[in-house]
Order: structure tokens, then C-alpha cells, then sequence
């Protein structure tokens, strides 16, 4: 987790790393908040980005759960 929800704070934590982590680091698994697929795509340009299964469910289950509330 890094402080700071941008492009620019991810960028600068994944810079501020060695090398030789960015150069192990095969898997991004990350939400769908925009800044985070291109700060990985400049800092970390051979590891593959997949979105958290996690978080889309948790989000349809929460809207779900409103609409079994309405009715």
C-alpha cells in the first residue's frame, strides 16, 4: 500500500526501489483505480497487470444487498 492514491505517488514508491525488485516482480494484481495500470506500465514495464477478482465482487455483492434492502 503507498500513501497516497495517485499515478504520481505510485510511480515515485515503485522508482524509489531497487532495481533488482522491479526486475523480479512478474505479477501486478491491482483495483480499478486509474492511476495504478500506467504507473506499473512505466516502473514496472515486464510484469503483467490483472485486476483483484476481489473488489468487483465485493461491489456487486454490496449493490445487491441495496437492492434487498429496497424491497
Amino acid at each position: 500500500m503507498v500513501a497516497g492514491r495517485s499515478k504520481a505517488a505510485l510511480n515515485d514508491w515503485l522508482v524509489g526501489r531497487d532495481q533488482s525488485l522491479g526486475d523480479r516482480i512478474r505479477v501486478v494484481t491491482m483495483d480499478g483505480f486509474t492511476g495504478c495500470r500506467p504507473a506499473t506500465a512505466e516502473a514496472l514495464d515486464k510484469a503483467r497487470a490483472v485486476m483483484d477478482r476481489s473488489l468487483p465482487r465485493h461491489v456487486a455483492a454490496e449493490k445487491l444487498t441495496l437492492c434487498r434492502q429496497r424491497v
